[in-house]
């Protein structure tokens, strides 16, 4: 993806809300769809996203174009997956019974590497240092998923804890989610893992700190997300459409931790510190 295309996203992203109904929701096909809007003709794309031709006309003005052909050349590069996280479950168990449990378990394992080697994406490498930069210098890093997403939240912070103590973890009481909010501070960080469908509790957790001015970072598999708008960076997951599976999140929540403890100091001799304790008291 040139750098054109990935500005032009995010330009997407953070005008959509105040357009017209019609080019809003033009927007949210564009970025759901971005991978096919490439190859599309103005006709095609407006039957496509349920709007017209003018629709189409309008908004490719509005986003600084003069025709039509010179927007539709941004889109060439993209690479989007879609989810539905239901019908994916759905299909995984639709499977033909017939095929062997090995076998099922190959399909699985390929996947899930497909998956894997679409992470780095030309959004992801553009989005990605800035992700490091914003955590390593931040002093507390706040984060929240929700539903499965939960796991996948808590999971980076046990990876953290074992070099830094500046994970805040919200996701275990999402009755006080917002309460808390109220106690960031400057120079803090929310981290927010949110994926279709989107949970209201989610959204309300990125606009309240987006109005304390606080950064926050989004990982989702849609750039159509509603808290994209509120996020200073944001990571789009590749995401399976044959079956559940966090994996690809799972690798770029590793990835952000050996970075973080590449760059933060003392991290080494943290850990060289927690290996004798662990070990008087037999936790290992």
């Amino acid at each position: 993806m040139a750098t054109e295309s990935i500005d032009l996203i995010q330009h997407i992203i953070n005008i959509k809300d105040t357009l017209p109904k019609k080019q809003e929701l033009l927007c949210d096909y564009i970025l759901e769809n971005q991978q096919d809007i490439g190859i599309l003709t103005v006709k095609e794309l407006a039957d496509s996203a349920r709007v017209g031709t003018t629709t189409v006309m309008r908004l490719t003005k509005q986003l600084g174009y003069e025709n039509y052909v010179d927007f539709r050349k941004q889109f060439y590069q993209i690479q989007t997956n879609h989810l539905n996280r239901w019908e994916s479950v759905k299909v995984s168990f639709e499977r033909d019974e017939r095929e062997t449990t090995i076998s099922q378990l190959h399909w699985i394992i390929q996947k899930s590497l497909d998956n894997v080697s679409q992470i780095l994406s030309p959004q992801v490498i553009s989005e990605f240092e800035k992700v490091i930069k914003l955590l390593v210098n931040s002093e507390r890093v706040h984060i929240f998923g929700a539903r499965p997403y939960r796991a996948a939240a808590i999971y980076f912070e046990v990876l953290i804890n074992e070099f830094s103590n500046k994970i805040n973890q919200l996701s275990h009481d999402t009755e006080t989610l917002l309460d808390r909010v109220e106690h960031f501070k400057e120079n803090e960080v929310l981290m927010v893992l949110s994926f279709e469908p989107y949970t209201k509790r989610t959204l309300a957790l990125v606009d309240l700190a987006a109005s304390k001015d606080i950064p926050i970072i989004l990982f989702t598999n849609q750039l159509s997300c509603p808290a994209a708008k509120n996020a200073n960076c944001i990571l789009q997951v590749p995401t399976e459409t044959e079956f559940f599976s966090i994996v690809p999140l799972i690798v770029l929540l590793e990835a952000i931790t050996v970075e973080i403890g590449r760059k933060t100091k003392n991290a080494i001799s943290n850990i060289e510190k927690l290996v004798p304790i662990l070990k008087r008291y037999d936790v290992i």
